[in-house]
């Protein structure tokens, strides 16, 4: 199997300090400048930004991009929303995975739907990048998928990555919208996440 066309989807759903600030995928863009040098196409839809419902706007972007492969980040609060996206996927014929805390958390009660082919536990970054260049799910870490015969497999997990360094920065020119606060309505603003370090116990 190959990818080549992906499309990373934030779902629209606004919880929390969504209400007063627009949450930018900082993550979905860090994923997709780990592969967008291995691709012909990544796009970045964030359905809090686009107009109209969710399942009609998620249909348009199907149809006009035809992707291979649909990633999905997900929070608990995302939860029947990425799956219903996750099924659209799979109705145009893409292969999909899930990523996030939420799917980190539940691989096989995700994996249960036939919908979800893919989890992405953990950091997502290399994760997802070794998986497109692989074209397929298997000896991947961090990976669980499903096999032949329907069978949940676990790969080993990953480990954490200890040179932040290493990573491209997030890739902010495939950004299509402009982010803002209800707090400061006349200004954008952006995110920025501060390195750590992983400590070992």
């Amino acid at each position: 199997m190959s990818f080549k066309r992906i499309l990373l989807v934030k779902p629209s759903g606004r919880h929390g300090l969504s209400y007063a600030f627009d949450l930018i995928p900082t993550g979905l863009e860090y994923i997709a400048a780990m592969v967008e040098d291995i691709v012909d196409e990544v796009t970045i839809l964030d359905l809090a930004m686009e107009d109209g419902p969710y399942q009609k706007v998620i249909k348009h972007y199907l149809a006009a991009l035809n992707p291979d492969l649909v990633g999905i980040t997900m929070s608990a609060t995302d939860h029947s929303e990425g799956l219903e996206i996750a099924r659209l996927a799979k109705d145009k014929g893409a292969m999909t995975v899930l990523g996030g805390y939420h799917p980190t958390a539940i691989p096989n009660e995700l994996l249960s739907h036939p919908q979800v082919d893919m989890i992405v536990r953990g950091e997502g970054d290399l994760t997802f990048k070794e998986l497109v260049f692989n074209g397929g799910p298997k000896d991947v870490r961090g990976i669980s998928y499903k096999g032949a015969n329907e069978e949940t497999i676990h790969n080993p997990d990953r480990d954490f990555i200890e040179d932040l360094d290493s990573l491209p920065f997030p890739a902010r020119h495939l950004r299509k919208y402009i982010y803002g606060t209800k707090l400061l309505p006349d200004r954008d603003y952006d995110t920025l996440i501060d390195k750590y370090e992983h400590q070992s116990s």
